[in-house]
């Protein structure tokens, strides 16, 4: 593997494992780490700063989270190919954190997981980069 899709390889083995670990048996304390690490109003009123970034590692489901990772696999793959790693992160980050955001106001009582705001980012930057290049 490439090695510079080691930020891709990270963003999929944390996913990964918060998967295993929310969508486990027997995990009951589910909710109380959607409320932690999800993205909500609340939590940035209290200060989870963090949650900005986190609710892109947490999903709901075995098939929400299989299909945003292999979307993430399919175009981030392709992104750290062609421009590298810094620009994967950069725009993956910029992604999750501003389609976080704009669920915050879209829906203020709601908790938002998942990373489909990056892989969109990433999807979006394919579109524009390459226009020699055919997506399919």
């Amino acid at each position: 593997m490439p090695t510079h899709r080691w930020p891709l390889v990270v963003v999929l083995a944390a996913a990964t494992v918060a998967m295993i670990w929310t969508n486990g048996p027997g995990w009951p304390a589910r909710d109380s780490i959607f409320l932690d690490f999800g993205l909500s109003r609340d939590s940035l009123a209290a200060g989870h700063w963090w949650s900005l970034l986190s609710h892109a590692l947490l999903h709901g489901s075995w098939g929400h989270g299989l299909l945003n990772l292999a979307g993430l696999w399919v175009v981030g793959s392709h992104v750290c190919d062609r421009h590298g790693a810094l620009f994967f992160t950069a725009m993956f980050g910029a992604g999750v954190v501003a389609g976080g955001l704009a669920q915050v106001v879209a829906n203020p009582t709601g908790i938002l997981i998942g990373t489909s705001g990056g892989v969109f980012a990433l999807v979006v930057a394919a579109g524009f980069l390459w226009d020699d290049r055919m997506i399919a």
